[in-house]
């Protein structure tokens, strides 16, 4: 398990320019892990001439019109040669250096550090210094920046390792590497444009049992500056980068609320978790990240699809307990899980046996996961009873820590030979069995 980790992060002052001068050297590396498309023109739009692998070295021809940015990225159009073809490529996924070496000198570079800390010389971690060179793997590459994914570790308190992210940063004076950002244990870290000029900036995740903090650096010409700070429970969904307003976090706020309703002229209170979900967007004016929605997450809805139309983003399920209709609507990425591999949304038919994991935001039910049950999906659930209404077919049982109301069927039936709801009390423990959803026997325990 994660320990709870409180880091001040200092960050190393460094030179970023905003435009490297490519003809200069003349030599370029491909900085994009899936390879960069040669095109026969300066368009994202003209033919693929061939895909240069990532690391690979291209010849700078010259280079065309003003810096834009295309695909969040800052760069020119760079005419280059490869081999015997020629075209032409977006700058900034080229860097000016061989990044193939970096892997090598920063895992030796890890050993040696994590061998000065207390865990190795106090307290005997040696394993902290025994990982492999192929255990360090580059993560991204802007301009002269460069991500490493790796084993982290506070190297003081922690006596585990977990993956996470460094940075280092290429020299051209003296064409060596060098680390100028180290958070610690378990983070995550990107680099992007996110404000209005052409230096690199700075998101970093970190965090322990379920929490996480997002620190936003600006990067200024010759260092990053710390610009916000968002903390709380891990946000729902997942966040999204972009410059400006196109950077969406998520934090949420996690908390024991309780619910009163009357069955039977008895008060029952249902407790439950209720995570409120905080949205926030970088402001680039302000430089800053705002508050713009909030949402409230919605678990254990379980019902029978009675439509869907993906298209349109709509769904509607009938809820296993009262029959009544909910809509649902949906966008992105919804995770479909199931026993089955490789499920998506258009495995999702009216008939399904379905549970939901959906946000609550403006009066609209937003659908994040789907949990796959099939058609005839047989389960089970025990508990103690708390009330039992027959006028209005209602069953209260305490499930673990929570409470939670059945609709049971017309004229329920027990296994237990002789037995009827008449005699079910207050403080006996039954266990309910479900088929799609619905209540088909009890079983007084």
């Amino acid at each position: 398990m994660k320990k709870t980790l409180l880091i001040t992060a200092v960050v190393s002052l460094f030179l970023i320019t905003g435009h490297i001068d490519l003809t200069a050297s003349g030599k370029m590396f491909i900085a994009t892990k899936a390879g960069l498309r040669l095109r026969s023109a300066p368009d994202t739009s003209s033919k693929v001439v061939t895909v240069v692998p990532f690391g690979d070295q291209v010849t700078v021809i010259k280079e065309q019109g003003d810096g834009v940015f295309i695909d969040g990225r800052y760069g020119r159009w760079t005419n280059v040669s490869y081999g015997k073809k020629s075209g032409w490529v977006f700058s900034a996924f080229l860097a000016p250096f061989n990044p193939s070496p970096l892997i090598k000198q920063a895992a030796e570079f890890y050993r040696q550090k994590y061998g000065r800390s207390d865990a190795v010389v106090k307290y005997g971690y040696t394993y902290y210094t025994q990982f492999k060179d192929d255990a360090v793997s580059i993560k991204g590459i802007l301009g002269d920046l460069i991500i490493l994914e790796m084993p982290t570790s506070s190297v003081d308190s922690l006596p585990d390792m977990e993956s996470g992210n460094v940075i280092w940063r290429y020299n051209a004076g003296s064409g060596q590497f060098a680390e100028v950002y180290d958070i610690g244990h378990a983070n995550t870290s990107r680099l992007l444009y996110l404000d209005n000029d052409d230096h690199p900036d700075m998101i970093v995740a970190y965090g322990c049992c379920e929490t996480v903090t997002y620190d936003v650096w600006l990067g200024t010409g010759n260092s990053f500056i710390k610009a916000d700070t968002i903390e709380g429970y891990e946000g729902f969904p997942e966040t999204s980068y972009g410059q400006c307003d196109k950077t969406v976090l998520s934090v949420s706020d996690v908390k024991r609320v309780t619910k009163t309703v009357m069955i039977k002229d008895n008060s029952i209170n249902l407790e439950e978790d209720e995570i409120r979900n905080f949205y926030y967007r970088f402001n680039c004016q302000t430089r800053k990240l705002e508050k713009f929605a909030e949402g409230t997450t919605n678990e254990g809805f379980r019902g029978v699809v009675k439509s869907i139309d993906v298209k349109s983003g709509t769904m509607i399920v009938t809820d296993r307990d009262d029959d009544i209709d909910k809509s649902f609507i949906f966008f992105g990425n919804v995770h479909v899980s199931g026993s089955e591999k490789n499920l998506s949304l258009a495995d999702i038919h009216p008939g399904l046996y379905v549970g939901l994991r959906y946000e609550s935001i403006n009066g609209k039910n937003i659908v994040h996961i789907i949990d796959y049950w099939g058609e005839d999906v047989k389960s089970n659930v025990s508990g103690t009873v708390l009330v039992v209404d027959e006028s209005s077919g209602q069953l209260v049982l305490q499930v673990g820590r929570n409470a939670r109301i059945y609709k049971l069927p017309v004229n329920p039936k027990f296994i237990n030979s002789g037995f009827t709801i008449d005699k079910l009390r207050a403080g006996d423990t039954v266990k309910l069995y479900f088929e799609s959803g619905k209540i088909v026997l009890l079983e007084k325990k």
